[in-house]
């Protein structure tokens, strides 16, 4: 993975206020995990929103709450691409 586009992410998502606790690029998708004890509001549907006004040339994969029974870590997930540009 590149830094750069990575560190291009995480700064555009930084300023909307949405910091993960873990981003990861598999192939050409991207994994933003937030984890979480209460919801306080929260949804990954809400996240999901929010990184597409940050990120708007993203495409959302999919949006999920993995839930887990304490003392597990429960996690709002959500996978998206971003097109790569092309030079004509």
């Amino acid at each position: 993975m590149e830094t750069k586009e990575k560190d291009r992410i995480e700064t555009e998502l930084s300023k909307k206020g949405l910091y993960p606790d873990k981003l990861t690029k598999s192939k050409n998708i991207w994994t933003f995990k937030r984890s979480y004890f209460y919801k306080m509001g929260q949804s990954a549907t809400k996240i999901a929103e929010e990184i597409l006004k940050a990120l708007p040339e993203a495409t959302i994969l999919s949006s999920e709450n993995q839930f887990k029974r304490w003392p597990a870590t429960s996690w709002f997930v959500v996978k998206f691409e971003i097109a790569k540009k092309e030079n004509f």
